[in-house]
């Protein structure tokens, strides 16, 4: 999953993990620590790798499912 966030593709460094919030399902309030597989500071990208292993990473895959074309 690629996202385009310049500020966070500029600043992340190795080691460093983003904490993505799944919405839907509210018995589910933490976060989803995913740590990046690349970031290009010029193109604005940071690039997530996920395995699908349980209900908050399904949720994931789910919401971006529905977004691609």
């Amino acid at each position: 999953m690629e996202l385009r966030s310049p500020e966070l593709a500029a600043t992340i460094r190795p080691g460093q993990f983003i904490n993505i919030e799944v919405p839907g399902d509210a018995r589910h309030l933490l976060r989803i620590p995913l740590s990046f597989a690349s970031a290009s500071a010029e193109a604005g990208t940071v690039e997530l790798i996920y395995a699908v292993v349980g209900e908050g990473t399904r949720r994931l895959w789910d919401r971006v499912r529905r977004l691609r074309p």
